[in-house]
């Protein structure tokens, strides 16, 4: 929350936490059962060890022992586990259940608030902007799990490069393109996937990152030597809830990548279209709008290459000359993807009013998400998603 005060975080940030410390509060109520069933039978042993005559009058309290004995183990433990300031189990006050001690929820807090107008009545001064900036700074910010959010993060794909890789080479090193689909709602998605690959020393190892038109992501895994080029399988890195993975061929003869995705949602939905095999080949993202697709090269192979080595000398020609043309249709994608990304969002996610895309709108919506660079993209997203919060919400 401090943190939150001086800059942007994930949406996802504070939920993330709750999980977090709701799985900490439960495991010290296990804790607290366990040792509540522990002093209860010694309290019975005890009795009946004095109904026997061996002990007079031993009686063992077990909320008594609780209240003292457990209640600093547990507070050991949390702080422990932490490994907070020396002040946590000075703000930290928790009220043990059992028997007749009842929950104070006034107690269980981890910090106090107090309100301007009721400052000066309780004799508290209100927390200060420079109190607040000067809190926050001695902060880490590696304790958030998806970082700050400050401005639009992208990602340095050039490393991959194969003049900026190190000694080691290996064909399937530098940058890989090409199409996948996935399922949002009742609407099958189109779109860019990239991947850059790079080799630890001894071309084992297997290091890269990748992005489409939604988010990023880092990988790590292994690829091996096979009697028809090589076999690889990653992860995506820090992807906890669905444990990605994708495993697939690289040919040399054909400089063809074939791969395919996998989570544990995959048993349950074979038949989605995300987890179907697909190709990557080494075309550039912002040149494989041009790309012929299968078809078409089965009808024409000399036409289907000439009409793609063309577009993309043109292409690349106006972006090296800063072509006024060139920047005119990518302003008129920019506006274009996300005017219909943005009603698509709003009719996804029930808001209103609604304005559902048109057959018509909704082909050019999927032309350009197999179209753009998925950097751009990516950018062209963050804003829909912008327009989005400014919308106003009525629960």
């Amino acid at each position: 929350m401090t943190i939150a005060c001086k800059h942007v975080i994930d949406t996802e940030e504070l939920s993330a936490l709750n999980e977090s410390l709701v799985s900490i509060l439960l495991s010290i109520d296990s804790r607290i059962q366990n040792l509540e069933g522990i002093l209860f039978l010694l309290s019975i042993i005890s009795l009946e060890l004095t109904a026997a005559g061996v002990f007079k009058q031993t009686h063992i309290d077990v909320q008594a022992r609780l209240g003292n004995f457990a209640f600093g183990i547990v507070r050991s433990y949390i702080s422990h586990t932490y490994r907070l300031t020396h002040h946590f189990s000075s703000i930290m006050q928790f009220q043990l259940s059992y028997g007749d001690i009842k929950r104070i929820p006034i107690q269980n807090s981890f910090r106090t608030w107090v309100d301007e107008d009721e400052a000066n009545a309780v004799g508290k001064a209100p927390l200060t902007l420079s109190a607040i900036k000067a809190q926050a700074s001695h902060i880490p910010l590696a304790i958030l799990k998806y970082g700050i959010q400050d401005a639009f993060h992208s990602t340095n794909y050039y490393e991959f490069e194969p003049a900026r890789l190190r000694r080691t080479s290996h064909p399937i090193q530098g940058t890989w393109t090409g199409h996948c689909s996935r399922t949002e709602g009742d609407e099958i998605i189109n779109y860019i996937l990239r991947i850059s690959f790079r080799l630890s020393s001894d071309l084992k190892q297997l290091i890269g990152k990748g992005e489409d038109f939604s988010t990023t992501f880092s990988i790590e895994g292994r690829v091996k030597r096979s009697p028809t080029g090589y076999n690889f399988d990653f992860s995506i890195m820090g992807d906890d809830e669905l444990h990605k993975t994708a495993s697939g061929t690289f040919d040399p003869a054909n400089d063809v990548i074939t791969m395919a995705w996998s989570d544990r949602r995959k048993k349950d939905n074979p038949d989605e279209p995300y987890y179907r095999p697909f190709q990557l080949r080494r075309t550039p993202p912002s040149l494989l709008r041009y790309r012929y697709s299968p078809r078409e090269f089965s009808e024409d192979p000399v036409r289907s290459r000439w009409a793609f080595a063309c577009n993309a000398a043109l292409h690349q020609a106006q972006e090296k000359l800063w072509s006024r043309k060139f920047f005119e249709a990518r302003f008129q994608e920019r506006k274009r993807f996300v005017e219909l990304t943005t009603r698509s969002l709003i009719v996804s996610m029930g808001l209103t009013p609604q304005r559902p895309l048109t057959p018509a709108e909704a082909g050019e919506l999927e032309h350009l998400r197999r179209g753009l660079n998925p950097s751009e993209a990516r950018f062209y997203h963050a804003l829909s998603s912008f327009e989005i919060q400014k919308l106003p919400w009525h629960p």
